[in-house]
């Protein structure tokens, strides 16, 4: 988890929040200036759509059955193969987990540098 959301979600230590990521911020591959490890997770690869250049893949996890990556074509993903998917932490929203879904942390916006 990104350091500016464990201090964003401190106050939600023991209760269950949803994390939302969109699938073009899911990668087979690391980001280079992403600590080995840090924000990935195992998934299981259900169905992978070819579309052009990028293709979909429906992936799942232990906890969430339901995960789509958009993903460059030229990679070498088979259904029923279990990968590594890397998350951008910059793209990273937590939500109450309850019916409210109300929205609890994004990353901070970084503001661009005047000229």
């Amino acid at each position: 988890m990104p350091g500016w959301a464990k201090d964003a979600l401190r106050h939600k230590v023991g209760s269950r929040v949803a994390m939302g990521v969109r699938p073009q911020a899911i990668s087979d591959v690391p980001q280079s200036d992403q600590a080995a490890g840090s924000c990935s997770l195992e998934m299981k690869v259900g169905v992978v759509e070819f579309l052009g250049d990028k293709m979909e893949v429906y992936l799942s996890t232990a906890n969430h059955p339901h995960v789509i990556a958009h993903i460059e074509a030229h990679r070498r993903v088979m259904p029923n193969q279990t990968l590594r998917m890397h998350l951008d932490p910059g793209r990273l929203q937590f939500f109450e987990a309850d019916q409210t879904g109300a929205a609890l942390a994004a990353a901070p916006v970084e503001s661009p540098t005047p000229p």
